[in-house]
């Protein structure tokens, strides 16, 4: 990305970081990986990680569709695993590890389908 605005991001994919008006130091991996957010200090990694989230900053994403289908915002997240994701849009303090997994703002969540109604936290 030549944007002046963008110095020290990288993205590699289809739309991967696509936003990235305002947005620096920023690792976009994936096709349409974090392509809405505008927010700083972000690594984004998949296929479409936290491509509806939007001043997402400090926060670190991985996965297959993780943080996929919310317009996140906060800061100080991890969302690791295959669809797993925060279940509210604001806040942050977070971290979601398993696949399907979701939390709340300032919490935890780690296994398969913590918090989502089959699984553990």
């Amino acid at each position: 990305n030549t944007d002046a605005n963008s110095l020290g991001t990288i993205g590699i994919g289809f739309r991967s970081g696509a936003s990235l008006t305002g947005t620096n130091r920023g690792t976009f991996f994936g096709y349409t990986a974090g392509q809405s957010i505008s927010g700083t200090q972000n690594s984004i990694f998949g296929y479409s990680a936290a491509s509806s989230a939007t001043s997402l900053s400090s926060s670190v994403v991985i996965g297959d569709n993780a943080l996929l289908a919310l317009n996140a915002t906060g800061a100080n997240n991890v969302v690791i695993g295959n669809s797993a994701t925060l279940s509210q849009a604001g806040g942050g303090s977070t971290v979601v590890v398993g696949a399907s997994a979701q939390a709340t703002s300032s919490s935890i969540a780690i296994g398969f389908q913590a918090n989502a109604g089959t699984g553990t936290t």
